[in-house]
């Protein structure tokens, strides 16, 4: 399991998962659907969901919740969203705010 220290990371403390929870609750076993369903919903109200997405997909992280998505559905969403690659953090944190941003209007 891996932390975000990097002062370049400074989305990090405002992200919702920092004052609610310890940072194990964020790397549950998928499986337990439960569990996955209410952290999600963590993420899903996360004012830097985007930036935390953005991060884990850019580092690779395998393990945990990141930005609302295991690392399976990261890859599977960054590919059908067609985003180029490789991308750099930000860039890919821009293009999810705008799709995201997106989505919610037509809601």
């Amino acid at each position: 399991m891996s932390v975000v220290e990097s002062p370049a990371q400074s989305w990090w403390k405002d992200a919702a998962c920092q004052s609610r929870y310890d940072i194990p609750t964020f790397f549950p076993n998928e499986k337990d659907l439960k569990q996955t369903k209410k952290l999600k919903a963590v993420c899903n109200s996360c004012p830097v969901q985007a930036e935390c997405f953005a991060y884990a997909y850019v580092h690779g992280e395998k393990d945990g919740i990141w930005g609302g998505a295991f690392y399976r559905e990261r890859i599977l969403m960054v590919t059908l969203l067609r985003v180029p690659r490789p991308i750099s953090e930000a860039s890919l944190a821009a293009y999810l705010h705008e799709f995201w941003d997106e989505d919610t209007d037509a809601t």
